[in-house]
C-alpha cells in the first residue's frame, strides 16, 4: 500500500486531496471490514460450525473479493470505480488477520511465540522487499497493470494456501519441539 497514493496519481491523475480521500475511505473500509469478519467469523464458529468450514469459507470470499477487485481496478479507467473496486478487495482482505490465531486454535501453545515471531519477520520481510519490486516492473513497464496483476497472483496463492490448512486438525507438539 505504500505506493498506492503515487498510483492513483499516476494512472488516474489524483492530486494529494483527492489521494487523502482515497486512501481515508480505502483504509476506514479496511478497518470495519477487519471487525466484520472477526465478528462474524466468531458468531458461526458458535454457532457449531466446524472451524475448517467457517475459515475456508471466509478466507475464500476474502482472497477471491481481492483478486477479483483488483484485477478490476487495474482494468478501469475511471478514478472513483477505481477507488470503490480497491475498497471492495480491501474490506474482506482484512480478514486475513485471522491467521494470527492459527496457533492457538490448532493447539500448538507450546510453540505460539516461535510460530507468531516466524509469522511477523515474514511479514516484515516482505513488507520491505515487495514495495521494492512493484517499483522494479513499474519503473521496467512504464505503468502498474504488471504491479497489480502481482497482487492478482498473490491472492490466488493465499486462496490456495488458505484452502490447504485444516483447521479442524490440532498440531500435535512434543516435548522435544517445544
Amino acid at each position: 500500500m505504500t505506493w498506492l497514493p503515487l498510483y492513483f496519481q499516476k494512472t488516474y491523475g489524483f492530486d494529494i486531496k483527492s489521494m487523502g480521500g482515497a486512501m481515508a475511505f480505502i483504509f476506514l473500509l479496511c478497518f470495519i471490514g477487519q471487525l466484520t469478519g472477526g465478528y462474524i467469523m466468531d458468531r458461526w464458529r458458535n454457532s457449531g460450525a466446524k472451524t475448517n468450514k467457517v475459515l475456508h469459507t471466509m478466507l475464500a470470499i476474502s482472497a477471491i473479493t481481492a483478486g477479483v477487485g483488483i484485477f478490476l481496478c487495474a482494468n478501469s479507467s475511471d478514478p472513483m470505480l477505481a477507488v470503490g473496486l480497491l475498497a471492495v478487495a480491501m474490506f474482506p482482505l482484512r480478514w486475513a488477520s485471522v491467521y494470527w490465531s492459527i496457533p492457538s486454535l490448532l493447539g500448538a501453545q507450546k510453540v505460539a511465540g516461535t510460530i507468531c515471531g516466524t509469522m511477523n519477520f515474514s511479514s516484515n520481510l516482505f513488507a520491505a522487499i515487495i514495495p521494492i519490486f512493484i517499483g522494479f516492473i513499474v519503473q521496467l513497464t512504464g505503468n502498474y497493470y504488471a504491479a497489480m496483476m502481482v497482487f492478482v497472483l498473490a491472492a490466488v496463492g493465499y486462496l490456495i494456501c488458505s484452502l490447504m490448512i485444516n483447521f479442524d486438525k490440532p498440531v500435535i507438539v512434543t516435548e522435544d519441539q517445544a
